[in-house]
């Protein structure tokens, strides 16, 4: 008895480790593709030196972990290897694209796209007379100000703001190291990227949201076809695929460990039947990104639309970054001025008008603030934008509330560009903030409309 007892115990520990071995490994190869990514895109895309990058915007992501890896700058061809923890990962730059990570595939093996074509920048200013005539100066240098001190060492690291008023550029100020044209990553900003571009192909009449049955791998039968465009935008698909940033979820395995993000979640099962419940999900929005995809034609067709809306707002620092398979990874990679982001936000202001061309559907500014009825009613959520969360929750936060009606992109580590529709406004705030509610970003939106002339 006490030999099978000993032989019992030998054999859960065996799985153990094997269980251990393989979290350290998942671990590891997470980081390790994080850590390339990333700081492939914040060294070629952004312009910043490796090791500021790594201190000022991808220790607040992976924490003492990042430590444990290296990294080598790469020249020919331009990219980033990380290595650590018996793992290694390489990402490599193509300009107009960003970085890609690679798994397993030689650079030569890239879905090929089409050559960026550049276009003529007009460098935009400070529109003195605007904020002249509409804010108090001094008082609004105050509020950007105070948005960059820190209540406590590192807890708020702003980096950027730029804040549109009447769609004037009214303000900005950066970080030291940090400029006007400094691309800086936005996280799930963009996934209301994402939807911008869904409501650009639904106006050339390519998609709807109302489009189901969206994939061949999905057939009659399988619940995944009810699956709606509306759905996967508004994160009510019921797609199992979960989302903790603990680099041992789904999402994680996804980004870092797939060449085809999209692909892995496709292959998915269901843990909700489509629209009954809400659970922020990168995964929809990845699908989101494929369906996309395929009605444009195709991955560099894709990327013809999306720079067509880039130029047209004038964003040319805007970068969104595609996996090996060429499919833009629209729930999290893309890198814009915060000047850029910012006209984002105006042609929203705008009711998807720019330069009296329309870009998006008559309504479509009402169908992303419509509320998803399946979402946490305190903290607001539409199509791809958060809307004003309830009163309870900035008072928990003792933070002032959003005007109603606002509506915002979010992304990690505090990045915000909020629309407030009532005050013809779009602020935008990036940076590398742990804390979500330390960001600062709800006071800052407060004291600049209370820097506003009567």
């Amino acid at each position: 008895m006490k030999r099978g007892l000993a032989l019992g115990l030998g054999c859960l520990v065996l799985v153990l480790l094997c269980i251990a071995l393989w979290l350290g490994k998942q671990l590891a190869g997470s980081g390790t593709g994080l850590m390339a990514k990333q700081l492939c895109s914040l060294v070629f895309v952004s312009g910043l030196d490796a090791d500021l990058a790594r201190q000022q915007l991808l220790e607040p992501v992976a924490g003492p972990l990042q430590r444990q890896f290296r990294h080598k700058v790469l020249s020919d061809p331009q990219g980033v290897e990380v290595s650590g923890l018996t793992q290694a990962a390489t990402a490599l730059y193509r300009q107009g694209y960003g970085c890609t990570l690679l798994l397993d595939q030689d650079p030569s093996e890239l879905q090929p796209l089409t050559e960026v074509v550049t276009v003529n920048r007009q460098v935009e200013g400070v529109d003195v007379q605007v904020r002249e005539q509409h804010f108090d100066p001094s008082a609004l240098e105050e509020a950007l100000s105070r948005a960059f001190d820190e209540p406590n060492p590192g807890l708020r690291q702003t980096l950027a703001i730029a804040v549109r008023y009447q769609g004037a550029l009214i303000a900005e100020r950066y970080a030291p190291s940090l400029g006007p044209n400094t691309a800086l990553p936005g996280w799930s900003m963009a996934t209301s990227v994402t939807t911008t571009l869904a409501g650009l192909l639904e106006h050339k009449g390519l998609v709807a949201v109302a489009d189901n049955a969206l994939f061949n791998d999905w057939s009659a039968t399988d619940n995944r076809s009810k699956i709606t465009l509306d759905h996967l935008l508004r994160m009510t698909s019921g797609i199992d695929l979960e989302e903790t940033g603990s680099g041992l979820d789904d999402n994680s395995t996804m980004l870092f460990h797939n060449s085809n993000a999209a692909a892995y979640a496709l292959n998915q099962g269901m843990q909700d039947l489509p629209g009954k419940h809400w659970h922020y999900s990168g995964g929809s929005t990845m699908l989101a990104a494929h369906y996309l995809t395929q009605k444009a034609g195709g991955p560099a067709p894709m990327y013809t639309q999306i720079r067509e809306l880039f130029d047209t707002l004038g964003m040319h620092t805007a970068v969104l970054e595609p996996d090996a398979s060429g499919t833009f990874l629209g729930s999290s990679f893309m890198l814009a001025s915060a000047r850029d982001w910012s006209k984002l936000g105006q042609l929203y202001l705008q009711q998807g008008i720019w330069a009296q061309k329309r870009l998006l559907p008559e309504g479509w500014v009402d169908y992303v603030t419509s509320k998803t009825s399946a979402a946490d009613p305190y903290q607001g959520y539409g199509a791809g934008f958060w809307l004003t969360a309830d009163p309870a929750v900035y008072r928990q936060h003792n933070v002032p509330a959003l005007p109603p009606g606002s509506f915002s992109a979010r992304g990690r580590l505090g990045q915000a560009m909020h629309i407030v529709p009532s005050e013809e406004l779009v602020v935008v705030r990036m940076g590398a903030t742990r804390e979500q509610w330390a960001s600062g970003e709800w006071d800052l939106v407060a004291e600049i409309l209370a820097a506003r002339r009567n």
